[in-house]
């Protein structure tokens, strides 16, 4: 295979660039009667977490240092796609995790309002 040359590398530069973009454009999170579901773009990067394990949510905020996509932070894998807006999730085995999302209290509320009906079954 022959060495790129200087207008092929700029041509998958870019091809590259729009595919990542495309994946990490939105990052959507669903909660069903199960699970949290989250994911980026077209359906890239599932993020599942079992309802029934979730100890604890808060509302939170990611610094500029933690940066968007999928991070390692000192505080667990952050998930964000844009803005500092993030929930913090506690499993039950102590591992927890942020999703960036642009609406954290509504996020809350939705994962407090089926624990406590967990916990008055």
């Amino acid at each position: 295979m022959l060495p790129l040359s200087g207008l092929d590398w700029m041509t998958f530069e870019s091809v590259a660039f729009v595919v990542v973009a495309w994946l990490f454009s939105s990052l959507t999170i669903q909660v069903n009667d199960h699970e949290l579901v989250s994911w980026f773009g077209p359906g890239f990067w599932h993020v599942r977490a079992p309802l029934q394990r979730m100890a604890g949510v808060e509302r939170t905020s990611s610094s500029a240092l933690e940066g968007w996509g999928i991070r390692i932070t000192t505080r667990g894998m952050l998930y964000n796609v844009s803005g500092r807006d993030a929930v913090e999730i506690r499993l039950d085995d102590g591992r927890r995790f942020r999703v960036g999302t642009d609406d954290p209290d509504g996020l809350v509320a939705a994962l407090r309002a089926h624990m406590a009906g967990r916990t008055s079954v």
